[in-house]
């Protein structure tokens, strides 16, 4: 089993902005209001506003944010009313890190017993596909469907079961692993083709978007340059 581990967590940050929907209700605020949420890999353009605490300079944090959004986000940025842009509060500021991994699925406890990992536990995903929730859910029902079946069978849940249990499980969810990670890397020319193509073609967006439920098919699509212009193709 390969065991895979990124070397620095990816930085992230939500914030609610100000707006003029936002209301003071009784000393507290009120209202509909819009949000950013900024993802940044180490050493990339936008990581060192994730390292920023906005309670230290609140108005350098903001003219931070304002200019991230100006520089990389220019769509949202036509939206931005730059004289009240601001984190709304202290309390409407949200950041943290994750660190992608993948472990061994089981664990030996003693006396012959053994814990399995499933979900974050097991293998932790960046949230930048969406796939943590359902790969957890895809590994809770493969590993409910084995252990019905070897306790039907009158099976020892030994450690050959825990082991062989953990090879279906890693071979179920890697391609959304594999996905996953290389979604956090500069995209290469053929899945920015695709992106391209899609922009100008619905067909061609909306297959892509239904792939997101099929983490499989759409590794196989975005793993080769080969793969992603038959793709294309395809919805043409």
């Amino acid at each position: 089993m390969v065991l895979w581990n990124e070397a620095a967590a990816r930085g992230a940050f939500a914030a609610a902005i100000r707006s003029r929907d936002v209301a003071t209700v009784g000393g507290a605020e009120s209202g509909v209001a819009p949000s950013l949420l900024i993802e940044a890999i180490p050493g990339g353009a936008l990581e060192p506003i994730t390292r920023m605490r906005h309670e230290d300079d609140p108005a350098r944090f903001d003219a931070a944010l304002l200019d991230a959004v100006l520089a990389h986000a220019p769509l949202t940025a036509e939206r931005v009313d730059r004289a009240s842009f601001g984190v709304a509060s202290s309390r409407d500021y949200l950041t943290g890190a994750v660190t992608p991994v993948v472990r061994r699925a089981y664990a030996p406890l003693g006396g012959g017993r053994f814990a399995l990992a499933l979900g974050d536990l097991h293998i932790t995903h960046d949230p930048i596909t969406g796939q943590g929730a359902n790969m957890a859910t895809l590994a809770a029902w493969l590993a409910a469907e084995r252990i019905a079946g070897h306790a039907a069978a009158g099976a020892a849940f030994d450690e050959a079961f825990c082991a062989d249990l953990d090879e279906r499980l890693w071979e179920a969810l890697r391609p959304a692993t594999e996905w996953t990670n290389a979604f956090l890397q500069p995209p290469p020319d053929h899945a920015v083709a695709l992106l391209a193509a899609a922009s100008h073609s619905q067909p061609l967006a909306d297959a892509f978007a239904t792939n997101f439920s099929y983490p499989d098919r759409q590794w196989a699509i975005l793993s080769s340059p080969e793969a992603t212009a038959r793709f294309i193709a395809s919805h043409a």
